[in-house]
């Protein structure tokens, strides 16, 4: 019943994992080296959902009375929640707040996030595609994201965070095998002998640049005046010069067959010039 609640995290990094490991085998991408793009900008996405938790007025922390502690917004008149796990009270429009000042959870767990997406992005800068033994970034996400929300449980413990192995909450649990498996996969990773020429993997060679139409239109049409004025030379030249800048160019390799077919009649070679006339045709 997902409209009851339950919801973490945690269920998503193993849900982000398991379809991110079914869409690179089916696409034919390297899992760790797209995981260990990601992995910052997942800490950064969780980031933002704890603010949205924070305007929501989920996931709060138990009372307190440290200065930054605030009251939420537990319920809006109308609604059909009657039981909390702090203590409350009703305003006359309905509203039930929280009786004493809570700790603010969502905003550490979003300031932590957040330290956690910079610290990644720095050490992605340092790994990414050094010597090919991708996945270490994924590794430092899981084992961050574990601590993270240890910590972050601490002051939600008893509130929003349901005790399960004696003081440990069922997200500490679950976020000391999160750091396990974090820490395995670093080893794992950092195991594996190195690739050097992973490191120019993303290199790729420039296309060369695309040949300036108008020039080599220009040549062309230079080519063809200086054949109507039986200027052969210079006709071989133009064509020869389009050519350089495209030798792909149809009309400058049917210009150039045809000043090499005159020049072959020139000197008497009638085969030579058939031959060069015939190419000029086909083109």
């Amino acid at each position: 019943k997902l409209w009851e609640g339950g919801l973490t995290f945690h269920g998503a990094v193993v849900g982000a994992l398991v379809s991110a490991i079914g869409y690179t085998a089916w696409h034919r991408i390297p899992f760790w080296r797209m995981g260990d793009f990601l992995a910052p900008y997942m800490s950064l996405g969780y980031a933002i959902g704890r603010l949205g938790c924070f305007l929501n007025g989920c996931c709060y922390g138990v009372p307190t009375q440290l200065p930054w502690g605030m009251k939420f917004l537990l319920a809006a008149p109308g609604s059909s929640l009657t039981s909390f796990p702090v203590a409350t009270e009703r305003t006359p429009t309905g509203e039930i707040w929280s009786k004493d000042p809570l700790h603010p959870a969502q905003l550490y767990a979003l300031a932590l996030g957040f330290l956690v997406y910079l610290t990644l992005r720095r050490v992605r800068a340092h790994y990414h595609n050094r010597d090919g033994r991708h996945g270490r970034l994924v590794a430092a996400f899981l084992f961050s994201f574990g601590a993270e929300r240890f910590m972050t449980e601490i002051a939600r413990r008893g509130a929003t965070a349901r005790p399960l192995l004696g003081p440990l909450t069922e997200g500490q649990v679950a976020s000391l095998v999160l750091m396990v498996v974090g820490l395995a996969l670093w080893r794992w990773r950092v195991s594996l002998p190195p690739d050097p020429l992973e490191r120019y993997s993303d290199v790729t060679l420039a296309s060369p640049p695309a040949p300036p139409r108008e020039e080599v239109t220009e040549k062309v049409e230079s080519g063809r005046g200086a054949l109507s004025e039986r200027r052969f030379e210079d006709a071989r030249r133009s064509f020869e010069d389009a050519l350089e800048l495209d030798p792909d160019d149809a009309s400058a390799r049917a210009g150039q067959e045809v000043v090499l077919g005159l020049f072959a009649l020139a000197a008497q070679n009638e085969a030579r010039a058939q031959a060069h006339f015939e190419a000029a045709l086909a083109l």
